[in-house]
């Protein structure tokens, strides 16, 4: 396979971090950011084939098994977690850690609203009415 020259500009933080990976395998700075974005590209096609393998294995839940997966919500402690990184992040910027976690976070809850999505739709597809499922909530009483 032929080579391509890319400069690029990283920030100091990323690349103090990819500087600490290839000291500990004792490999150069360029062959460890070759290694983790070849790691992170073919983990996206092999999350992508995973996802896709998942949501067709829906079509063979119960209707209660659906109802379920249709119900299930992230944790409130993920929710209030991923929204004081989100706003740390946007105030002050995030370590290389917190980066993690949030993104973390956020493929839970894409993951979650992509399983969520499918099993109201297998849902309609069988003739359930979902709209109460898109209705707001019920203003409490005073």
């Amino acid at each position: 396979m032929g080579m391509r020259v890319l400069t690029i500009q990283i920030p100091e933080g990323l690349f103090e971090v990819l500087q600490q990976r290839a000291s500990e395998s004792h490999r150069s700075v360029e062959q460890e950011l070759l290694d983790t974005l070849g790691k992170t590209l073919a983990g996206d096609e092999q999350a992508k084939e995973r996802l896709e393998n998942v949501l067709s294995g829906m079509r063979g839940f119960s209707d209660n098994q659906l109802l379920d997966a249709a119900g299930h919500v992230l944790s409130q402690a993920s929710c209030e977690r991923s929204q004081w990184l989100g706003d740390k992040q946007r105030e002050q910027g995030l370590t290389a850690a917190e980066r993690i976690e949030l993104e973390s976070l956020l493929t839970q809850y894409e993951w979650q609203m992509l399983l969520r999505s499918q099993a109201l739709a297998l849902l309609q597809q069988r003739g359930h009415d979902i709209s109460a499922w898109f209705a707001p909530p019920l203003a409490a009483s005073a």
